[in-house]
């Protein structure tokens, strides 16, 4: 099972007059790339498959929780296809997906080096 991220969007929908701006708490999976697989007897080969934000929703609208807005989960929906919609917020989503990893690995790297440190 991939791990499940948290990232707070800005937004804004309506093109040049905003209709709605605001932020929007999101939580999502990321699928991992997967790198071109060279030809064989078996088959012709496979291209490259990037990685991809899938399962994208919507738990926070300014700060409020949906459950407790007046038509929270119709908002939540109408962000969510806006989100899955935009090239630019999906890379956003990867990109804090990638920051939150890399900040992961640096704590463990910094646990092990204490952990082996103490063992001296």
């Amino acid at each position: 099972m991939a791990p499940r991220y948290t990232h707070t969007l800005s937004l804004s929908i309506g093109g040049d007059t905003p209709t709605w701006e605001g932020e929007a708490t999101v939580s999502f999976e990321v699928n991992p790339e997967e790198p071109e697989v060279a030809p064989t007897y078996a088959h012709g080969g496979l291209p490259r498959v990037p990685a991809e934000a899938v399962d994208v929703t919507v738990t926070h609208i300014d700060g409020e929780p949906v459950t407790q807005r007046d038509y929270g989960l119709l908002e939540a929906q109408t962000l969510e296809t806006h989100i899955e919609c935009s090239d630019a917020l999906m890379a956003e989503l990867l990109e804090a997906a990638s920051e939150i990893e890399a900040a992961r690995a640096d704590e463990a790297a910094d646990y092990r080096r204490e952990a082996a440190r103490e063992a001296f």
